[in-house]
């Protein structure tokens, strides 16, 4: 016989039409799950008000990326591993956010631009920091925001010290073409990367954003692997050549305070 929803207080409220009940319910099912780790399919049907053939695919495909760890002998789910993943991540940016949030604030005083921190997330740069510039002209990254690896001045730096199979992803693809001067090619990109890698910093005008530019360094960890990318950015009418070469002084500096503020030796 076929299950019956029961009505619930969610019912009384509006529906939110961007709201997925898919993901909704699979986010649910891992709450429950960190809860009271050992649940059955049934047990989790029940709390959740769904028919077991619902709940068993969610945990089925929960299983399948490994979000969730099914014990077929005694027929119960716990958390996966995967879950660890994320944890650490979140951990670990939150430690890096205010490990340098003082130099983010010292840097912002003294160049009087915008100062971004990015991290890479698969093949995008995700803002995780940023300190507007006072002027009424800026290039003011929103916290969350992410651009494709290919372009701008933190992402291009974040693609250089990206393993290879990261590389070949971003530069496999369809490449957007943010503006007119944005590069690509995929192989004049690989020896843009060759260059950053060589040099330890990255010059990006107007190829996001046409009136913009982004100098950027990158931020080592202990292991010496890349943490994430600082950068200045602004309008591209106030980068005279005294204010880029102070900027390429400035952020190498920074960086190279907040790789060895989060332990790590490596310059570039």
């Amino acid at each position: 016989m076929p299950r019956v929803r029961k009505s619930t207080a969610d019912d009384a409220r509006p529906k939110d039409r961007y709201r997925i009940d898919a993901v909704d319910r699979a986010l649910q099912m891992l709450e429950l799950l960190a809860l009271k780790p050992g649940r059955g399919v049934t047990e989790l049907a029940d709390a959740l008000d769904l028919s077991k053939a619902l709940a068993f695919r969610l945990l089925h495909t929960l299983e399948l990326r490994d979000y969730v760890r099914r014990d077929p002998q005694h027929r119960t789910n716990t958390l996966g591993f995967r879950i660890l993943h994320l944890a650490e991540k979140l951990e670990e940016e939150s430690l890096l956010i205010k490990a340098t949030a003082p130099l983010m604030d010292t840097i912002a005083q003294l160049c009087r631009e915008d100062v971004n921190l990015y991290v890479r997330t698969g093949t995008t740069a995700v803002c995780i920091a940023s300190r507007a510039s006072p002027h009424q002209v800026r290039m003011y990254a929103e916290v969350g925001r992410e651009n494709m690896l290919h372009a701008g001045g933190s992402s291009t730096v974040l693609l250089a010290y990206a393993p290879e199979d990261v590389q070949n992803a971003a530069l496999g693809g369809d490449l957007r073409l943010y503006t007119p001067s944005t590069l690509v090619d995929p192989t004049r990109l690989r020896q843009r990367l060759a260059e950053v890698r060589s040099t330890g910093v990255h010059v990006s005008r107007a190829d996001v954003d046409e009136a913009g530019f982004s100098i950027a360094a990158p931020v080592f960890g202990h292991n010496d692997e890349i943490l994430a990318a600082l950068s200045i950015a602004g309008a591209l009418n106030r980068l005279t050549p005294d204010a880029e070469q102070a900027h390429l002084d400035m952020v190498r500096q920074y960086a190279w305070q907040m790789t060895k503020k989060l332990g790590g030796r490596r310059r570039r």
